[in-house]
């Protein structure tokens, strides 16, 4: 089954440039993705807030909007959106998120105990993995995680996912 893959949205923070959109492959010149993640960057969230991820199915991606004011919550809110699009759309049975290239591509962050915005978001993906039922041997729900490379989860119900989410050391 193929990967599903992630895209990160931001309208200037990454390299100081306007509709940027990265991905595995680093920062994308794609006119549809970039007009895609533009709307879901704007698109206004049920409590209000600014952000909501975006999946182009029936392909095989979500875009994340980013922003460095976004609140943990919006954040685990759009992971676990990705999730969700996951089980219920494109159902594939590897989700790749391009945290190394979202670390390399933010250069000014600082959040509390965080070395880096890659981490801070692999944290929160944790965190939304766990949310949604998913667990891994060895893995606790804290947060505090080092990097997942085909790291598999499971559900209850037998649904097995790997996840890779690399924010380097």
């Amino acid at each position: 089954m193929r990967n599903h893959l992630i895209y990160f949205y931001s309208s200037t923070d990454f390299y100081h440039k306007q509709n940027q959109i990265i991905g595995i492959d680093d920062s994308v010149d794609n006119l549809e993705l970039i007009k895609f993640g533009k709307i879901c960057y704007d698109s206004v969230n049920n409590d209000g807030s600014i952000g909501q991820t975006g999946t182009m199915f029936p392909k095989n991606i979500t875009i994340i909007p980013f922003s460095i004011l976004y609140k943990e919550e919006l954040i685990i809110k759009q992971l676990e959106d990705v999730l969700t699009a996951n089980e219920y759309y494109i159902k594939a049975n590897t989700i790749d998120f391009p945290l190394m290239k979202l670390k390399n591509a933010v250069r000014f962050f600082y959040r509390g105990r965080w070395c880096c915005v890659g981490h801070y978001y692999l944290s929160l993906l944790n965190i939304a993995l766990h949310n949604k039922g998913y667990s891994s041997k060895g893995i606790e729900s804290s947060g505090l995680v080092s990097n997942f490379h085909n790291t598999l989860f499971t559900k209850t119900d037998g649904t097995r996912l790997k996840i890779n989410a690399e924010a380097g050391m």
